[in-house]
């Protein structure tokens, strides 16, 4: 897995964990537990061509929303999606991925737009669902997640500012989750 891949499995983690802390920090010891379902997709790529590099990460949430990432390192410098532009909407849809990123040069503050990067391509199911079920205290909550990650196919391409570059997908799947927050020490049972 790239640096970059790497890199957009943490930020995984980290909003998952990032929301659920926002969650729970407001809630009594007393109240209900909060329920969250989510469902959606997420997938890591990475390719080269022509003298371009691309890492695209795409995640679509239910819950928590639409995100797309890309870098790309070409002849002209290292380009990233643009972090004010609106995150594209129904990326995934019925077996299509379709995203069109504004780019900017990376590192620069209020860099000018660089261009595009639109991500097409297919996805389907490729195997059976794997059951999820994971378990943690956090800021006095016991917080439990189960359900499944159903891995995926995908065959995709992007093509930044006129070169077409072929992905592959490290991470490809789609998720259905449902995540209990109880706080440690109510009657309720957390599931």
């Amino acid at each position: 897995m790239t640096r970059l891949g790497q890199r957009f499995s943490r930020t995984l983690v980290l909003v998952a964990l990032a929301a659920t802390s926002v969650a729970v920090f407001a809630a009594p010891a007393n109240a209900a537990p909060e329920v969250v379902v989510e469902q959606g997709y997420a997938v890591s790529c990475s390719g080269t061509a022509d003298g371009v590099s691309v890492q695209a990460d795409l995640y679509e949430n239910s819950f928590y929303g639409t995100f797309v990432t890309v870098f790309a390192t070409t002849p002209e410098g290292e380009l990233v999606s643009d972090p004010d532009a609106p995150a594209p909407e129904d990326v995934f849809d019925d077996g299509t991925i379709t995203a069109e990123v504004p780019l900017v040069q990376f590192g620069e503050e209020d860099a000018e737009p660089a261009g595009t990067a639109v991500i097409q391509g297919t996805y389907a199911v490729s195997g059976e669902p794997v059951p999820v079920h994971q378990a943690l205290r956090d800021a006095g909550y016991i917080i439990v997640t189960r359900g499944t990650n159903t891995p995926l196919s995908t065959d995709l391409s992007v093509d930044v500012n006129g070169v077409i570059v072929p992905l592959t997908c490290e991470t490809a799947f789609a998720f259905d989750l449902t995540t209990v927050r109880q706080p440690i020490g109510s009657t309720s049972a957390a599931g």
